[in-house]
């Protein structure tokens, strides 16, 4: 038989690619909506059912599913017989998995090389949340690509482990970035990354981190409450507690424990999330200094905003609103995500006041707009980052 006309039933279905799809906890026309914007074309949610039913993508889509799902093409079912196009935006299983051995090559590092490297990410870091995520975006990525073909590099062990550490924490700001983007995929790409290299260089808060960065691409704060999703939130969250251990900064503890009262504000449970907000100010305020990275603006302005956001889920809408009007009143003018967010949410919480809430709603909105435009957000809603903002 022709195999241009193998009925559904003759056709055998594709299941590397369909568990490639739930393991994202993500419906087919989610992963069409994701596929849509990678390749700026219409994906419709029946072509994913048919490639999941066997049906043979064309090469164009087969790379695209591969970089959509951080995997090779031969590991979502694809029979591949020609080697993947390299590029920025060519996804290749040795970029997911740092398995091989790290000191094959012959890149040579020295620690002074290492200082410049992070003096350089530890500047994008601060940037993010203050610049356009597309101004930092082709920076980062240069730099995420030194550093990956630094891990191939013959180097001294004590240096190797400053190259692991240092691609993870690019990898992870990549992430963040692309998320910020709302490109799902890359995120989901660079935060497995992330947390590859981190558990091979045996960084525990790094790799909580990565952790807690994949959690939001499960979370229901900005969707309709599905239990899968927020079961696999959790489950992220959990390991992200114990990854992070002793050595964690309180920083990085209240931000895991922020994202925890969020997922329970959803479940509404308002006792759970009150606890985990709680113990969030209570550890937040023994810092003795700024987060790193992308966290050196968690702070109790962040936090207080997040707080007020599940208390108005949760039906507190008068508390909420009190608690947003006074970090607005606090807050600094540069902190563009910071602001814009907080502007969305406190014109989310007066909708919620029926008419007498319409007109400082849209007032709202109005004024957070063009903060959004500047800080290079793709849209004005909030999610699950550190910012708070996506």
């Amino acid at each position: 038989m022709n195999a241009d006309v193998l009925s559904d039933r003759d056709r055998a279905s594709n299941e590397a690619l369909k568990a490639a799809r739930l393991e994202r906890a993500w419906t087919q026309a989610e992963t069409a909506r994701e596929l849509t914007k990678l390749a700026r074309a219409h994906v419709t949610r029946q072509m994913v059912s048919d490639w999941e039913r066997g049906q043979l993508p064309s090469l164009v889509y087969q790379r695209l599913l591969a970089r959509l799902y951080g995997r090779a093409r031969a590991r979502l079912g694809f029979g591949v017989t020609e080697p993947d196009v390299e590029g920025p935006s060519a996804v290749r299983e040795d970029e997911l998995s740092i398995a091989a051995d790290p000191l094959a090559g012959t890149h040579q590092v020295d620690l002074h090389l290492l200082d410049d490297l992070h003096a350089v990410i530890s500047r994008y870091a601060e940037q993010w949340g203050t610049v356009a995520p597309r101004s930092l975006l082709p920076a980062v990525w240069g730099h995420l690509g030194t550093l990956r073909r630094l891990l191939n590099g013959n180097q001294a062990p004590g240096l190797r482990q400053h190259v692991y550490v240092l691609t993870a924490e690019t990898a992870a700001l990549a992430g963040w970035l692309a998320h910020l983007l709302d490109n799902r995929g890359d995120a989901y790409t660079h935060w497995t990354f992330a947390r590859d290299v981190a558990r091979q260089a045996g960084e525990g808060p790094l790799l909580a981190h990565a952790l807690v960065a994949t959690s939001a691409l499960y979370s229901n704060v900005r969707r309709a409450h599905d239990p899968k999703r927020s079961d696999a939130a959790m489950t992220l969250l959990g390991a992200a507690d114990t990854a992070a251990g002793l050595r964690s900064s309180p920083v990085l503890r209240s931000w895991l424990l922020a994202r925890r009262g969020e997922e329970h504000a959803v479940k509404g449970d308002a006792h759970a999330s009150a606890r985990d907000f709680e113990e969030a100010a209570r550890v937040q305020a023994t810092a003795a200094e700024p987060g790193i990275g992308v966290l050196r603006h968690w702070d109790e302005a962040r936090l207080t905003t997040w707080r007020a956001h599940c208390l108005v889920r949760l039906g507190a809408v008068t508390e909420g609103i009190a608690l947003l009007d006074g970090v607005l009143a606090r807050m600094h003018e540069p902190r563009l995500y910071d602001r814009s967010r907080a502007l969305v949410e406190l014109a989310a919480a007066h909708a919620q006041r029926g008419r007498d809430g319409v007109e400082p709603a849209c007032a709202l909105l109005t004024a957070a707009a063009p903060l959004a435009g500047r800080a290079g957000r793709s849209h004005t809603s909030s999610a699950s980052g550190p910012s708070g903002s996506d």
